[in-house]
């Protein structure tokens, strides 16, 4: 998992269990600092090149803890924003020209952020 892709309030799993981005910092070119531990940009290991944080996979589980509703066959959505786990896209009113991929619950919390301005909720 690259380090870029990540935003404060991001949840990735740090050793299996879910854990939320609360910092970080740029270090210099090669590492930055997630929650305090010194990670490769490019790579996402750690010095030991162990990789401490790893993506949530986008499961329908995940949709309803995060507040979507089942809307139509495969798609869930909060207001206008759709998600279709069929073909792990954004669908419905809020549609985008491009079509990503969107496989893990961090690059989702991203694109809502992005189309929306406020932030997914996380409801175990």
């Amino acid at each position: 998992m690259k380090t870029e892709n990540l935003r404060i309030g991001n949840l990735v799993l740090q050793h299996g269990k879910v854990s939320r981005i609360w910092k970080l910092d740029d270090s210099g070119v090669i590492y930055d600092k997630i929650n305090g531990i010194p990670i490769k940009k490019r790579t996402g290991l750690t010095y030991k090149g162990e990789q401490p944080f790893k993506p949530i996979i986008l499961k329908e589980s995940w949709l309803k803890m995060l507040g979507f509703k089942h809307y139509i066959g495969h798609s869930y959505a909060i207001g206008d924003f759709h998600y279709s786990l069929l073909d792990k896209t954004i669908c419905g009113i809020v549609s985008l020209s491009f079509k990503p991929k969107i496989e893990n619950v961090h690059d989702l919390q991203n694109l809502y952020r992005f189309m929306t301005g406020t932030e997914l909720e996380y409801k175990p």
